[in-house]
């Protein structure tokens, strides 16, 4: 208990010894000072056992009647009703139990009044009361799962990751000081990491193999109370990832290789070629990189790697001549796209694997060696049939003069020589053909529109003269029906005239006037001349 003094009361402030044996101890005044104290209570316990906590008293009280009163946080303002007091003797006592992760301490306000003025009589008190922690509060981590990583091959003692957990409990108490431990890994097996006890740093215990584990599960145990035996625990899980490194050096799966191959062709995968790697597949640790050392001076092979599988594949680029070369040695070294880790790096040594390539002869014909040659002849020779030059054919087979050539031969031989020319004529040939083709049609089209419009010029005219012949053929033949029509009418009109005369003379001599008849004969005359 921490006591200072100011002026007004005497404060009587309750102790236990080490048996529990509850005793008064009292604080008087010093010239009318009051007594400021520090009282404590234990969180999460019913203190009410131990009521009153503290009694408050004023000198005042021999000469007036005096009734005290408090307040402050826990009494009148939240958490209310936590201490109450009894007015007549000053004892203060606690009704409910606290937290001290809320609520660490309280600070109560303490009057000496006088109840018929409702004045105080002494200047106010301060009574702090301390909520003492137990460890009620479990370690907390920060995250539950950490993730780290590291490379392999690292130096041992390489600091991977840090585990890190809070306390609610007192800080600086034995209540919130953690200390930290593995409690397994997974794959088991010799601890790979030392844990730090005190900080949570993980670090590697030795160095470690991505090709052995390529990952690692921790399970991490904080305990409060410096990991002691009354200390509560938490867990929580580590992820380690071995981070690869090309800390290995690919090579060939067998020592050496052999191929076979027809001259004068060519091969886009002569072999397929495993290479075995250790590092992580697909990254630039894994995938080879393959590099002629000798044989391929004259370029008649390539090689790459197929980046899904790591194979080497021996192409044949440039047909081979088994005359030049019936058994080729190649040697080809393997290295990584990406550079050596600086553990392996000086193990590694351009060293290749022998290839041999068997080159397999095919018959082949005679050819002239040069395929062209100048002649010269002069003029003015008396003979009419001389030589100016020799074609000499070498056979390929041999590389030496051929023998018992036919003709056959010879005209094959020529004939294969100028392919190349024909091919070119045909071409220039081609070209012409297709300049003559599109000028041809060029002159087509023009004759054709000539004609066309010199077809059109002659159709009209020709349908105008057809027109007017028609016309006037029509109009013969109209004119002619006509006549005809005339006079066959004028001809039945005569008739009937001739037969009014007749009847005329009938009447005539029938005594009748004769007048009719003569009028039917000029009618019919007149007939006549109209016809």
């Amino acid at each position: 208990v921490l006591l200072e003094f100011s002026t007004g009361f005497h404060v009587e402030v309750k102790e236990w010894d080490e048996n529990g044996v509850e005793r008064w101890k009292t604080f008087r005044r010093q010239k009318r000072e009051w007594i400021k104290f520090a009282a404590a209570i234990r969180e999460g316990e019913d203190n009410s056992k131990r009521n009153p906590i503290a009694r408050i008293r004023s000198d005042c009280e021999e000469k007036q009647t005096i009734i005290y009163k408090i307040s402050g946080k826990g009494i009148d303002s939240h958490p209310f009703g936590i201490f109450v007091i009894n007015q007549k003797s000053g004892e203060i006592n606690i009704t409910k139990v606290v937290d001290r992760e809320t609520n660490p301490f309280f600070v109560i306000d303490c009057y000496a009044i006088n109840p018929v003025t409702q004045q105080s009589v002494e200047t106010p008190l301060q009574l702090r009361v301390r909520v003492l922690d137990i460890n009620d509060n479990p370690p907390v981590f920060t995250k539950a799962v950490f993730a780290g990583s590291i490379s392999e091959s690292s130096m041992e003692d390489t600091l991977v990751m840090k585990i890190t957990a809070t306390d609610a409990d007192e800080p600086n108490t034995l209540n919130s000081k953690i200390a930290y431990k593995i409690e397994s890994q997974t794959p088991g097996g010799p601890l790979k990491f030392i844990l730090n006890t005190l900080n949570g740093e993980l670090h590697i215990a030795n160095m470690l193999d991505r090709e052995e584990y390529s990952s690692y599960s921790l399970v991490v145990k904080a305990t409060d109370r410096n990991g002691g035996p009354d200390g509560i625990s938490s867990e929580c899980t580590c992820e380690v990832n071995v981070v690869d490194v090309n800390d290995n050096i690919p090579t060939f799966s067998q020592s050496s290789y052999s191929a076979r191959i027809s001259e004068n062709t060519r091969s886009d995968e002569l072999i397929r070629i495993q290479i075995t790697d250790l590092d992580q597949m697909h990254t630039d640790n894994w995938k080879a990189e393959c590099y002629f050392l000798s044989g391929n001076e004259n370029n008649n092979f390539a090689i790459t790697v197929d980046p899904m599988t790591n194979e080497a594949i021996l192409m044949v680029v440039e047909e081979l001549d088994y005359e030049q070369s019936s058994n080729i040695q190649l040697s080809i070294g393997v290295r990584n796209v990406a550079p050596f880790h600086y553990s392996v790096a000086n193990q590694y040594q351009a060293t290749g694997t022998p290839f041999t390539v068997e080159v397999i002869n095919i018959r082949e014909g005679p050819t002239f060696h040069p395929s062209t040659i100048t002649v010269t002849a002069s003029e003015g020779r008396s003979t009419t049939s001389y030589s100016v030059g020799t074609f000499q054919a070498i056979d390929q087979d041999t590389g030496r003069p051929a023998t018992n050539v036919r003709m056959e031969d010879v005209l094959l031989v020529l004939r294969k020589e100028s392919l190349l020319l024909l091919v070119v004529v045909l071409l220039v040939v081609e070209q012409v053909v297709v300049l003559v083709v599109e000028q041809a049609a060029l002159l087509v089209v023009l004759v054709v529109e000539q004609a066309a419009l010199l077809v059109v010029l002659v159709v009209e005219q020709v349908v105008e003269q057809v027109v007017v012949l028609v016309v006037e053929q029509e109009a013969l033949v109209v004119v002619e029906q006509v006549v005809l029509l005339a006079v066959e009418q004028g001809a039945i009109i005569g008739e009937q005239g001739v037969q009014l005369e007749k009847l005329g003379v009938q009447l005539e001599e029938l005594g009748v006037q004769a007048l009719v008849g003569e009028q039917g004969v000029q009618l019919g005359e007149q007939v006549v001349k109209l016809v």
